[in-house]
């Protein structure tokens, strides 16, 4: 028997060497999509065509993989005792891998060059904060010990000072600063000079701007640091259609909400809650469209069941598309 190819979604067999069996499996965790979960392992591209993707290969047992698929080639870029927690593909090939090597149980944040050579970065404080995003300008910013770090792709290198940290005297951007903004007192600052946030989520406006949320506001990370208070609790999704966001929250009483929220006027709407028509709704996934709503997958309160259904953004009206016995892991990809 051939080995079989453990992956979500598997690109086409390669021309260049013998590719294994494969078989699609599920992944059975959380019922929020990978995009907001702390394994970003979402299927990536680079800006010349190469196709990113994890998963295992499995004979006698089980091997984890991160490959790339481009012109026909599979081509592994991490060998069989790396465990990736989080990776992120810039448009030029370079990838950073954030992970741990089975045999010794090192923790490392690394940069894969181009050409296939390895450097280690500042290792992380710790899986649950190991996160990347790439925000508008087409470099990457990570999670760091006290605030977000940049890697900038074009100099192939991490900046030497945070993005945003905590000390103004060097960072680009200091949590006393974004907290002078919103209010020491109020919104996500806390006593400690720095609010909590959540570098997991992000979104992208139409404007540029690239937004994540804090307890208790949104933080605008790029290209200026920002401060929005509002009343947000435990955002669980955040995207973006235009210069609006839709933000999945919940109330501290445990009610879900959907939240839009306009960058331009600052000003916020809840759409769906429990008094709404159709009643309460966990949101797993959200893809907003130009034309007004978003589709969504979830859980309705009412009869404990999961719907797929569209969301008007000005109105709030629910369309329910169907009533399915399964969850769907991939809806993102529709």
């Amino acid at each position: 028997m051939p080995p079989t190819l453990h992956t979500k979604n598997l690109p086409p067999p390669s021309r260049g060497r013998q590719t294994p069996h494969t078989k699609r499996t599920r992944n059975r965790g959380s019922g929020h999509s990978n995009l907001q979960s702390h394994n970003d392992k979402t299927i990536q591209f680079d800006g010349s065509g190469g196709i990113y993707y994890t998963g295992s290969i499995c004979a006698a047992q089980c091997t984890n993989v991160l490959q790339r698929y481009k012109n026909g080639v599979i081509t592994d870029l991490v060998n069989g005792q790396i465990n990736v927690w989080n990776y992120k593909v810039a448009s030029n090939g370079i990838v950073l891998i954030r992970g741990s090597t089975s045999a010794t149980s090192v923790v490392f944040n690394r940069r894969l060059s181009t050409s296939g050579g390895i450097q280690n970065l500042e290792p992380p404080a710790s899986a649950n904060s190991a996160y990347y995003r790439l925000f508008s300008d087409g470099n990457i910013y990570m999670t760091s010990g006290s605030g977000l770090a940049r890697f900038n792709v074009e100099a192939d290198s991490l900046d030497s000072a945070e993005w945003i940290g905590v000390s103004s005297s060097s960072p680009t951007f200091a949590w006393n600063t974004y907290c002078s903004i919103a209010g020491a007192a109020t919104g996500p600052c806390q006593t400690s000079g720095r609010p909590a946030y959540d570098s997991r989520l992000n979104a992208r406006t139409a404007s540029g701007k690239d937004f994540i949320p804090g307890t208790g506001g949104i933080v605008q990370a790029y290209p200026t640091l920002a401060a929005y208070t509002t009343p947000l609790n435990a955002t669980t999704i955040m995207a973006a259609s235009g210069n609006t966001l839709l933000l999945a929250d919940a109330t501290t009483g445990g009610e879900n909400l959907l939240v839009r929220f306009d960058t331009t006027t600052n000003t916020q709407t809840t759409i769906s809650s429990r008094a709404s028509s159709n009643g309460e709704i966990e949101f797993y996934h959200l893809l907003p469209s130009s034309e007004g709503y978003a589709l969504f997958d979830g859980l309705r309160f009412n009869d404990n069941t999961y719907v797929i259904g569209k969301i008007d953004y000005t109105s709030g009206a629910v369309t329910i598309l169907s009533n399915v016995t399964g969850r769907l892991d991939d809806f993102r990809t529709f």
